[in-house]
């Protein structure tokens, strides 16, 4: 466009000299060879200069974009060799355009022909190619939203959907223009009627000259919309990069343990109290993640403290309330024995009959207890129970001090009782006559809730001395039962939240049920809901559950406690974080933040090339409307010269002339900007998700504007056209003023 018009401004600057040497023979060849050795000079000038621009500009850009020093030389000698066809074609493109439009100039010889060039002709050429653009765009859209990005699964450039924002722009500037010729028009009608004849003057030039204010209009409008398009793909690629990041991470810092560990003893849980004591800490969980055992794809699986969650995620994270109330954790109902906070140990009573009484036996027992912390085990080493001996007990099993009360969710008993026993006959019988606290026996619990239970046989009696229960023992001569209340033995399905994209992968909708296949662990489990992105993953399909159910769905099913292998800790310093939390985690983990290759690897260059788009659409902008400034006011010499001998003075003649290119400059910066938020709306979220595919591919999309650099370039922007009108109202007064008037005739 900016050519277009550099074009016309020649054609106008060599009119009177082309005139005259085509009145003293000049033949059209030899002027058009003329025009064509103007144009192949300015050409081959501009390309040269710019490439060589480009060249001293490259390694300067490569090093602040990737931060590596290189070599000046071999880089600019690299560069040259690689992209000389690029200046090549552009003094080619530029030195046709620059020739065709001069000899096409020069064909139309007479006043009438120019007259119909840009007469009917010229409008319906416009809107042909109007039309043409319009068509682009649907065909270019429609591919790019069919396909939701400019590249395809495997990679490969779709080519019909990579212009589609660019396309829409244009289209959109073009349709503006259309809208300010009709705007000139109809104001040209309110005015024909009013006293003002400045005015009426400037509206009716405003309208029939549309067609030279048509390219800065055009360019003013694209450049404010490519301005805003590039605000909102640098704030929204940058915003959905970070909180991707963080989604991928879990937290603000991630602790991976060295290895998965299984909860034997209550050392073995993990306390985070020190690590909520670190400057910044809001907040931290205990989380398990592992991949499910899938044959096609990579599922990941994590279990995390649902009561957490709120302070844990970040907070630009738009499905933390559906995480919360979904992994909810879940309370035991009041049959459960309630273990106050502070108690020291707690006491056991038990009897053992079995046929076999003669032989030596070997008892241990284990009490489960559920709190805050989640599932703590506290073990009583295996002790030789001797022949004869029926009673056991009481056994003082101490407990580690809490702040907050527990539960008492079983009590496992483990007894070898030596070979000798058939299949299925019963081996022993135990039975549980009494708990106390802190060796107490004042002050009892009750056992009236408990049962007793094996894995095999669920069945449980009660007698008078308490819960019973009878087991068979294994081909080694070992029996195991449980005391436990029958809510903490019933086995319910596992509540899940998946991923849209594994749910998608498996055809699920919540409330479908679901068989998780952990290593070494199967449980059954339940949707309970179905998110965009889970956290704490770097693949979309993935599940999640609350760590304390996780691990009771375990338990009630006697597989082995999984121990959490990550802390999540959300701080307000998370660099500080990771430097103090070192000290608290064990030597061999691996501490990571959320990270920045992204940005590295795409984001530096993408924004900035936007940015830079930007800014030379603001020149080209000022390029195109000095030069429509320049052939105006060398076309209207003569109507100046008229209004002047009319009597008109300078100054009413360049207050009449701002008023056709301010108003259509502020008209179109603003309606530019709607086209950009428009066209923003519509692709950015595409052109994030295609920018982060295979990176994240659970990565949510915000839809952000950068309003600082954003403002301040619609302001330069307004100001540059302010600039040049206030230029072109100089010019006016100038020539106004070297234009006699009639008393000066006279």
């Amino acid at each position: 466009m900016t050519l277009i018009q550099v074009s016309r401004l020649l054609v106008s600057a060599r009119n009177r000299e082309e005139a005259l040497l085509q009145a003293r023979g000049l033949s059209l060849r030899s002027a058009a060879s003329l025009v064509l050795t103007e144009a192949a000079a300015i050409s081959l000038v501009a390309s040269a200069v710019g490439f060589a621009f480009a060249l001293l500009l490259w390694p300067l850009l490569g090093h602040w974009l990737s931060g590596s020093a290189q070599d000046w030389l071999p880089t600019v000698i690299q560069t040259a060799l690689s992209a000389w066809p690029v200046p090549v074609w552009v003094a080619l493109g530029v030195c046709l355009i620059l020739s065709s439009i001069g000899i096409r100039a020069l064909r139309s010889s007479t006043e009438s022909q120019r007259k119909s060039l840009s007469g009917r002709k010229r409008k319906l050429a416009s809107f042909g190619v109007v039309a043409a653009i319009c068509a682009v765009a649907a065909v270019s859209g429609w591919q790019f939203f069919l396909y939701g990005s400019p590249l395809s699964a495997d990679g490969q450039v779709n080519l019909l959907a990579v212009p589609a924002p660019a396309i829409l722009i244009i289209v959109g500037a073009a349709l503006l223009v259309l809208l300010i010729a009709l705007l000139a028009q109809w104001r040209e009608n309110r005015l024909a009627g009013s006293g003002s004849a400045l005015a009426t003057l400037a509206a009716r030039q405003t309208a029939r000259r549309i067609g030279a204010l048509a390219v800065p209009v055009m360019l003013l409008s694209i450049t404010a919309a490519a301005t805003t398009l590039a605000a909102g793909y640098s704030q929204s690629f940058q915003q959905s990069q970070i909180v991707g990041s963080r989604l991928t991470n879990g937290a603000a810092v991630r602790v991976e343990l060295p290895q998965i560990s299984v909860v034997e003893r209550a050392a073995d849980v993990q306390d985070l109290s020190s690590v909520n004591l670190l400057p910044g800490v809001t907040a931290s969980s205990r989380v398990y993640s592992a991949l499910l055992d899938s044959k096609d794809e990579n599922v990941t699986f994590t279990a995390v403290e649902g009561a957490t969650l709120t302070k844990l995620l970040d907070p630009s994270y738009p499905d933390t309330e559906k995480l919360r109330a979904a992994l909810q954790p879940e309370n035991l109902d009041e049959d459960s024995p309630l273990i106050p906070a502070g108690s020291r140990s707690l006491s056991a009573s038990f009897a053992v009959s079995n046929g076999n009484s003669s032989s030596d036996r070997n008892f241990s027992a284990t009490i489960w207890l559920e709190g805050h912390d989640g599932i703590v085990p506290f073990a009583v080493e295996s002790q030789p129970l001797p022949p004869g001996q029926m009673n056991v007990g009481p056994l003082n099993i101490s407990l580690t001090s809490s702040s907050e009360p527990r539960r008492l969710i079983g009590i496992d008993i483990s007894m070898g009782l030596g070979f000798g026993y058939q299949a299925g006959e019963i081996g022993a019988a135990v039975t549980l006559h009494s708990l106390s606290l802190n060796g107490d026996a004042s002050k009892p619990l009750s056992v009236d809730k408990l049962r007793g239970i094996t894995e095999k046989s669920p069945k449980y009696t009660i007698g008078n001395d308490g819960p019973s229960v009878q087991a068979s023992p294994t081909a080694t001569g070992n029996i195991s039962v449980r005391f436990t209340t029958a809510a903490a033995a019933k086995q319910t399905p596992l509540a899940l939240v998946a991923s849209q994209a594994f749910a998608n992968s498996i055809n699920a909708k919540s409330g479908d049920s679901l068989t998780l296949n952990l290593p070494g662990v199967r449980i059954e489990s339940r949707i309970e809901t179905i998110v965009q992105a889970l956290p704490g993953s770097s693949t979309a399909l993935a599940v999640m559950s609350d760590l304390q159910r996780f691990q009771r769905a375990e338990w009630q099913r006697w597989q082995p406690v999984l121990n959490s292998n990550q802390w999540w800790i959300s701080s307000a310093q998370p660099e500080l974080t990771a430097q103090q939390v070192k000290s608290l985690a064990p030597s061999d983990s691996k501490i990571s933040l959320p990270g920045n290759s992204i940005s590295d690897q795409f984001a530096g260059p993408g924004v900035v090339s936007l940015w830079l788009g930007a800014v030379c659409a603001l020149l080209l902008f000022a390029a195109a409307l000095f030069a429509n400034i320049l052939a105006t006011a060398r076309v209207r010499d003569g109507e100046i010269a008229v209004l002047r001998a009319l009597g008109v003075s300078a100054a009413d003649q360049a207050k009449g002339r701002r008023q056709e290119i301010s108003p259509a400059a502020v008209l179109a910066i603003a309606l530019g900007t709607g086209i950009g938020f428009a066209v923003s709306f519509a692709v950015l979220p595409a052109l994030v998700r295609a920018t982060l595919t295979g990176t994240n591919g659970n990565t949510p999309l915000l839809l952000e504007f950068a309003w600082v650099p954003l403002a301040i370039t619609l302001a330069v922007e307004l100001a540059l056209a302010l600039l040049v009108n206030s230029i072109y109202s100089l010019m006016i007064i100038k020539r106004a003023k070297a234009s006699p008037t009639v008393q000066d005739q006279l």
